[in-house]
């Protein structure tokens, strides 16, 4: 060019030079994508052999992971949406070449699925790269053989071969210890979403064990997994609303549908196509559907199971009128259940104490027979009635009696007659004929024979070969030889030995505690048990629907009376006006509220009989408008309403002999519900409410139980008989809705332990924490163990809405504004762990609770869910939270932490301290510290911040505290496994540790021992500070000595032992802990309570 320009006469001059700074662009994802994609081409393209004339792969997979990698570092600058979240939710930017226990994501660009895996916790752990390797050479592999004879999932690299192994990239998103691996795969599936995943291992929905399926409909995100079409035809159908035509699918395919769905949809979609299938088959074939053919069986072991449905299924095979396809689903159906079988204490404990009416308690009766062994050696007589312990005394009361029946583990599971249990199979064989599409009936009932031949040759042996300590006709043999005064019981932590004690002594008991003391306070009394339970229960019921709904309950209306005094109902409205609920918990209450009354309407008489409640104290019910203007200042209060109400002077009274029929020497005014009542001063009458004894009485109230406790010790006989009162509410008429309400306080108040002022501790694993930052300590401080007395009756009631609102003003703080959509988000099929403090979303899956319906269930809990029945009696505690309630334990430790915040602000330079529940935790300065917070300050402290008395529960240098061992060497505080105690001690706060475990002898001991040993393996490995080889050996040498001590055989648990610290990189140390276990000498168990 320039010669050219020269020849033309042309100038030739240099340009300016001028420099420009380009724009600053961010690196283009699709450009990267696209020269990595071509580059991954290169390199997993199939090469031509010429000396061996075929095609081979010979990929570098080390220029395979440099190419992933280049692709993750550029993940956040990528447009498509899931590949940025990938980026947002990866919690490691390590290389795909290292090696480790990982979880990682397999996805591609092309679409927005992906593949969540882990790389395995074995021994010779690979790098994410190597298991990436394995996705992209099977998947090359089925692209070229199409599948055949290949056992791998192939949905996965059916995908991978259909949208080219070159587009696919791996990415570690976790590191995670070896144990853990399998939990964190769930949590990340969980955390993705499960309608974009790819993967083929989803459990069944009957499994419950990752039940966020249950409620996701799998089948709209078209999962090509199962082939797509299984799903679409599901899809069709569900779509309709009507049963499917024949002429739209085959038999054969409606028959398959519903096993090859069943672990992709949910359980309610399952059922809804079930009905649709089984309507279509009877509409056009007139032929009966089974959905599922439970067999519950007690006491199978896993052969036994396979023996029966190896039976059933020959059943099925020789019936010659079935085709295959009906003869396979019915094969599905069937499934075999392990139940539970009756305990050692079932037949033991049979006592009606509580269904006597209230006025036995009082009543002086004849002389007690157990007056004759007075002063006999080993009984202990309190309040002059016989109490023992030791279950060699029974032999004093009959020479046929075996004392090792009662000194055995209540726990154990009994072996029943034949005759019993053929009985049992009989009406767990009901289900079957009804299940069958037999009209004849002839399969039913050649599986029933079946069934019962192989049950039979089984439990003949079993029966033959049984311990006779838990053959349950030998045990009720012995339970009947036992005086008819003597009542066996068991203890507060399900002691190996119960407690024996006189009729009397019980009832003096229970009318010392809970009659006398001023803890309880009795509101009714009738003259039946029965009639208790509906009364608390319709107290319960008017008071919820007061508190939700703002209305009494539709009975209390129909009938004109109620259970609640005015008082109690405008306290009751006034929280419905403070806090007001939302549509949906009004929904659910309404609900349940109705449920709740039909059962008690069923026991209701005719309402000729109504008045007759008039003498039993009920007070009148009130409309909605005078609840409304009683919560009103008292100027507006005097305001007169046209309510009918019933008056005294229109109150129909029953006849004169029917009066005299019903009346007692211990009738009485109406009681009033504002006076404190003496068991004298309460109105006793006849029974009013209808129990028909065709059918059990269904109505559900809160009962109570005595349990003594298990620091008394027969051989201590100056010690005092301690009891605890345990509220059950497994019989609630609102279980549900408490336990609702019990898990969204747990999601606060493992909110408010995270505050730095906090010093609870939830899990243990903060134990750890705690003792690995302790300071090092002096050789003349100890561990001590400091215990609230009585924590659940002293809580301090005032408190715990102002502990609720605190934490909870707290959370909102933290977070963005608006704060009127946060709430409680509680898993509906009850998986906790999903459970989140959140906002309000539509997801069906939840229930949500926002806060003004925490504070209005929680305002009833406080104020009216403390009543229950107790012999004929409703009682009503009048302090703290009750014992055994389903949210006493979230309440009592809220409010502990709201009085606990105060604890750094006033003592700055207070020891280092944690509590679980009401055991504090600390190392005392020493006696000549210049700090001065020795025992007796930091127990003045904590007590004075708490408002609690503490005591000293423990203190060494060695504590066991909850399931570890605390210790301190050379200064240096240590944890270790909790050491077995094969003998007792005067005051010790459990059983012995082999008395807790079933006896050898039990049938469900193999069946224990299968899920015990692998979580007493990571607890061993968990409890060791030091963490090193040596303290997990010390760990697995104390379980080792305490099977031996049991007397197990070594081959039920060394095998699953081992196999469980092989998992965990530690099988050297555990058969080192087994082999120190082995040749140390064996302590002696002491079996029986004289310890």
């Amino acid at each position: 060019l320039c010669f050219l320009a020269h020849r033309s006469g042309a100038r030739v001059t240099a340009p300016t030079t001028v420099f420009e700074q380009a724009p600053a662009t961010s690196p283009s994802f699709s450009s990267v994508w696209r020269d990595e994609v071509n580059r991954r081409r290169d390199l997993l393209a199939p090469r031509w052999c010429p000396k061996r004339r075929v095609t081979v792969s010979r990929i570098k997979w080390e220029s395979v992971f440099q190419s992933w990698d280049r692709i993750n570092d550029h993940l956040k600058f990528a447009p498509q949406p899931h590949v940025r979240k990938l980026h947002a939710l990866r919690r490691t930017r390590a290389s795909t070449t290292t090696k480790g226990t990982w979880i990682y994501a397999l996805w591609t660009a092309e679409n927005k699925h992906i593949y969540i895996g882990q790389t395995g916790g074995r021994l010779n752990r690979r790098s994410v790269g190597a298991r990436g390797s394995e996705h992209i050479r099977l998947g090359s592999d089925f692209m070229r053989i199409q599948g055949e004879k290949l056992r791998v999932p192939s949905n996965v690299y059916k995908w991978i071969s259909k949208v080219g192994p070159e587009k696919f990239v791996v990415t570690p998103l976790e590191w995670v210890a070896p144990h853990r691996a399998d939990r964190a795969e769930q949590e990340w599936m969980t955390r993705w979403g499960i309608s974009a995943l790819f993967n083929q291992d989803l459990p069944s929905v009957a499994s419950r064990k990752w039940l966020f399926l249950t409620d996701r409909k799998i089948w709209k995100a078209e999962l090509a997994s199962a082939g797509g079409t299984v799903l679409d035809v599901a899809s069709d159908i569900l779509k309709k609303d009507r049963p499917p035509s024949p002429y739209d699918y085959s038999p054969e395919l409606l028959l398959s549908l519903l096993p090859a769905t069943a672990k992709l949809l949910p359980a309610g979609q399952h059922r809804l196509l079930y009905t649709r299938i089984a309507s279509h088959f009877m509409i056009y074939h007139k032929s009966f559907l089974p959905y599922s053919i439970p067999v519950k069986i007690p006491l199978l072991s896993a052969p036994e199971q396979t023996t029966i449905k190896h039976r059933l299924h020959d059943v099925i095979d020789r019936h010659g009128t079935w085709p295959p396809s009906l003869k396979a689903y019915v094969k599905a159906c069937i499934r075999i259940i392990v139940s539970r079988s009756r305990s050692v204490g079932d037949l033991l404990m049979h006592s009606s104490l509580t269904r006597m009416p209230t006025h036995v308690l009082s009543h002086p009766g004849e002389p007690c027979p157990c007056q004759q062994w007075q002063g006999t050696p080993g009984f202990h007589f309190h309040h002059g009635h016989m109490v023992f312990r030791d279950p060699g005394l029974v032999r004093h009361f009959h020479s046929k009696l075996h004392p090792e029946v009662f000194s055995q583990n209540m726990k154990n599971a009994t072996l029943p007659s034949w005759k019993v249990l053929k009985d049992h199979v009989n009406t767990a064989f009901e289900g079957i004929f009804p299940n069958l599409p037999d009209t004849r009936q002839d399969t039913a009932v050649d599986m029933v024979c079946a069934l019962q031949t192989c049950c039979q040759s089984n439990y003949m042996d079993k029966i033959r070969t049984a311990d006779k300590r838990v053959y349950a006709p030998y045990i009720e043999k012995q339970r009947k030889l036992l005086p008819d005064f003597l009542v066996v019981s068991p203890m507060d932590k399900a002691v190996q030995v119960p407690i024996f004690a006189c009729h009397e002594f019980w009832k003096h008991v229970h009318h010392d505690t809970f009659f006398q003391g001023g803890r309880y306070r009795e509101l009714f009394r009738f003259s039946s048990h029965n009639d208790a339970n509906v009364a608390t229960a319709w107290s319960l019921i008017d008071s919820m629907s007061l508190c939700v709904l703002g209305k009494p309950s539709d009975l209390s209306r129909s009938v004109g009376l109620s259970p609640l005094s005015r008082d109690e109902q405008v306290k009751a409205f006034s929280h419905h006006r403070q806090y007001p609920s939302s549509l949906r918990l009004k929904n659910r209450i309404s609900t349940q509220v109705d449920s709740q009354l039909k059962r008690i309407r069923s026991s209701l008489p005719s309402p000729a009989a109504w008045p007759r409640l008039l003498t039993l104290g009920f007070s009148h019910t009130l409309s909605v408008g005078d609840l409304r203007h009683s919560t009103r200042p008292p100027a507006a209060s005097t305001r007169v309403t046209r309510t009918a109400r019933i008056t005294r002077s229109n109150r129909a009274r029953p006849p004169a002999r029917s009066r005299a029929r019903t009346q007692t020497p211990a009738i009485g005014p109406p009681l009033p519900h504002t006076d404190r009542v003496q068991p004298s001063d309460v109105p006793f009458s006849a029974p009013f409410f209808k129990h028909p004894k065709s059918r059990p009485l269904s109505v559900r109230a809160p009962t109570t139980r005595l349990l003594p406790k298990h620091k008394w010790l027969d051989h201590d006989t100056t010690a005092k008989i301690k009891l605890r009162e345990v509220i059950q509410h497994h019989t609630h008429p609102f279980r549900q809705t408490l336990r609702h309400l019990g898990r969204a306080l747990t999601l606060l108040w493992k909110f408010a332990a995270r505050q730095p002022s906090s010093i609870e501790i939830i899990a243990m694993d903060q134990l750890l924490s705690f003792v690995r930052s302790h300071p090092p300590v002096t050789p003349q401080q100890n561990w001590t163990e400091l215990d609230l007395v009585e924590m659940f009756p002293n809580i301090p009631r005032h408190e715990i809405p102002k502990s609720v609102e605190f934490f909870w003003k707290l959370f909102c703080d933290g977070k963005p504004k608006p704060h009127h959509d946060l709430g409680f988000k509680i898993h509906k099929a009850g998986v906790k762990q999903l459970d989140a403090l959140a906002r309000k979303s539509g997801d069906a899956s939840f229930h949500f609770l926002t806060y003004n319906d925490l504070m209005c269930l929680l305002s009833w809990d406080t104020s009216f869910n403390d009543r229950f029945s107790h012999f004929s009696s409703v009682l009503a505690q009048t302090t703290g939270t009750p014992i055994g309630g389903s949210c006493s334990a979230q309440v009592a430790c809220l409010t502990l932490l709201l009085l606990e915040t105060k604890l750094r602000t006033l003592h700055p330079d207070f020891p280092p301290v944690l509590r679980y529940r009401d055991n504090f935790l600390v190392i005392p300065d020493s006696p000549d510290s210049v700090r001065g917070y020795n025992i007796e300050r930091v127990q003045q402290v904590l007590s004075e911040i708490s408002g609690m008395e503490l005591t000293v529960e423990g203190a060494g240098q060695s504590l066991d505290f909850l399931e570890c061992t605390l210790s301190i060497s050379e200064g240096i505080p240590g944890v270790s496994l909790k050491q077995p105690v094969f003998s007792g001690y005067a005051g010790m706060s459990s059983p012995t540790s082999p008395a807790k475990l079933l006896d050898v002898f039990s049938p469900n001991t193999p069946r224990m021992l299968r899920s015990l040993v692998p979580n007493l393996v990571k607890k061993a490995a968990h409890y060791r500070l030091p963490a090193t080889g040596t303290q997990f050996a010390h760990n697995i040498s104390t379980i080792a000595r305490t099977f031996l001590a049991k007397g197990y055989p070594i081959n039920w648990w060394k095998h699953s032992l081992l196999r469980k610290a092989s998992s965990l990189d530690l099988q050297g140390p555990a058969r080192a802990g087994i082999k120190l276990a082995m040749t140390s000498p064996q302590p002696a168990v002491n079996e029986g309570p004289t310890m």
